[in-house]
This record gives structure tokens, C-alpha cells and sequence, in this order.
């Protein structure tokens, strides 16, 4: 039963290494700072120009991304993505996938921010990180993937809600 004992896990809680050692606490912290990140970036998606208009923004990076320099390395390294790229450009999808963009980037900023569904907020978000490290953006997508990648496992190894 564990920490799942009592629907709210209560006292059941009370001996797990989450809660005793303050590190509950301090994965509650990463959790809203990171929601509140990826509620930032899709706040500034849905009130900026380019992505519920059409996807251009959109578009326009993954345009950048695969664009083929005359000399040095191109931003994408493997070419398997650098084809899923071109045919996302090619088929016209930045129209659907730019709102998509935003509506996932909010969806885990608030699920991780309230700890609603806080596991599949943090995988989507290390799978966003992931997309836009494979197209070559580095930003602050590796912070924000380790965290998210902490945050699933602080849940499966201390088995509580923070």
C-alpha cells in the first residue's frame, strides 16, 4: 500500500524518505518553478504573433532547423528528425502542431504548477525538450528536461505527491 494507503496518502506518508527528509519540499519547489516556466513559454506562444494565426513562428523554426549550411554543421544531427522536419514543412502541419505547441506547453506548466497529473506533466514536458534539442535548440531545454526527468523519478522512488 505504501504511500497510496487512504486514497491521500495522510499518514501513510508520514515515514516515507519524501516527506522526513525535506525533500519533498524541495521537489515541490522544482515542480512550480519549472510549471511555471513552460506556463511562461506557452503565455508568451498564445499572445504573441505566429502560432494561433497560422504557425508561422512555427514554421519558420523548423525552417531554421533544417536549413543545410554551405559550411559547418547543420542544427539537427541525425537525419531520421531532420526528414520527420521536412515533412511536417512539406505537409503544411505547422497549422494544427503550432496550437498543439501552445496547448501543451500550458497544460504542463498548470499540471505541474497545481501537481495535476504531475507525471505525465513532466514526461510531455522532457518529450517537448527532447523535440526541440533534436532541432537543434539548446536554451534552457537540458535544465528543463534533467528537472522533469528528477520530478518522474523523485515521484516513483518516494511514491507521493509533492
Amino acid at each position: 500500500p505504501g504511500a497510496w494507503a487512504g486514497g491521500s496518502g495522510g499518514a501513510a506518508l508520514a515515514g516515507s524518505p519524501v516527506t522526513r527528509s525535506g525533500v519533498g519540499l524541495f521537489w515541490r519547489r522544482i515542480r512550480v518553478l519549472v510549471g511555471c516556466a513552460w506556463l511562461g513559454a506557452g503565455w508568451q506562444k498564445a499572445t504573441g504573433p505566429g502560432w494561433l494565426d497560422g504557425g508561422s513562428a512555427l514554421a519558420g523554426y523548423w525552417k531554421n532547423a533544417a536549413a543545410i549550411p554551405a559550411t559547418g554543421r547543420p542544427a539537427i544531427t541525425y537525419d531520421w528528425y531532420h526528414h520527420f522536419i521536412d515533412g511536417l514543412l512539406a505537409g503544411n502541419n505547422q497549422t494544427w502542431f503550432a496550437p498543439l505547441i501552445v496547448a501543451g506547453e500550458i497544460a504542463v506548466g498548470l499540471g505541474l504548477i497545481f501537481g495535476v497529473l504531475t507525471g505525465a506533466a513532466a514526461f510531455f514536458g522532457a518529450l517537448m525538450n527532447m523535440s526541440f534539442l533534436l532541432a537543434g535548440s539548446s536554451s534552457t531545454n537540458p535544465i528543463l528536461f534533467t528537472l522533469a526527468v528528477g520530478l518522474i523519478l523523485a515521484l516513483k522512488i518516494g511514491r507521493a505527491h509533492f
